[in-house]
């Protein structure tokens, strides 16, 4: 776990607009979640570029959007 977590660390830290914001395991299930903050979808691919999934690993990823994102008309 600690290497895991030492060399996501490492890379983001070289991708500017990435940051680690945790690392999460369903209970009861074999794998875990990554909570990546990325400024937009080309650094997190950028990332994924310099960090690939272990072999035989099933790796996807959602994007998701803040309020303001989703919905700049109704923020004041």
């Amino acid at each position: 776990m600690e290497k895991l977590l030492e060399h996501v660390r490492e890379t983001t830290s070289q991708i500017g607009g990435v940051k680690l914001n945790g690392i999460y395991f369903p209970k009861g299930r074999r794998e875990f979640v990554l909570a990546v903050e990325c400024v937009s979808e080309d650094k997190y691919l950028e990332w994924r570029d310099a960090c690939p999934p272990p072999a035989g690993a099933k790796d996807w990823y959602e994007v998701y959007l803040t309020r303001e994102e989703r919905y700049p008309e109704r923020i004041p």
